[in-house]
């Protein structure tokens, strides 16, 4: 439940607008996310998250970007890799991680807080696709 905890207190502290973009990337993937993060800032943008699939990439992210940097078992509840197979296309162990990704949106996109939220995804080493999965409004 403590992961539980800091998605709520990550999304609550960079949210804009009730606004969030998140993206992912693991350790094989580095370059594409701070390429993508470095073009998100350069535009003043300040709501992002980046979830982190493997403890080498969450290391590295919690170090250079401090409060926008999420373990992906934040959304899964299950541990983290050590990141040595996640970056294999086609393995078995990549194939398991991106199947995952689905819930990232699923669990974002209803916090139990009094304001949804607008979450827009994209996958960090591609600049042109960004998901959108706008907020559930109660009737």
């Amino acid at each position: 439940m403590q992961e539980i905890s800091l998605l709520q207190e990550r999304v609550a502290a960079v949210a804009v607008d009730n606004k969030v973009i998140l993206t992912q990337t693991s350790c094989g993937y580095l370059e594409f996310a701070v390429n993508w993060i470095t073009h998100v800032e350069a535009l003043g943008l300040t709501n992002w998250l980046t979830i982190a699939e493997d403890e080498t990439a969450l290391k590295f992210l919690e170090e250079r970007y401090p409060g926008h940097a999420l373990p992906a078992s934040a959304f899964t509840n299950e541990a983290l890799s050590s990141g040595n197979a996640l970056y294999e296309w086609g393995s078995a162990a990549f194939t398991k991680v991106a199947c995952a990704r689905p819930s990232y949106l699923q669990v974002s996109a209803s916090p139990p807080a009094a304001h949804p939220m607008c979450i827009k995804f994209g996958d960090s080493s591609s600049k042109r696709r960004l998901y959108h999965r706008p907020a559930k409004h109660p009737n």
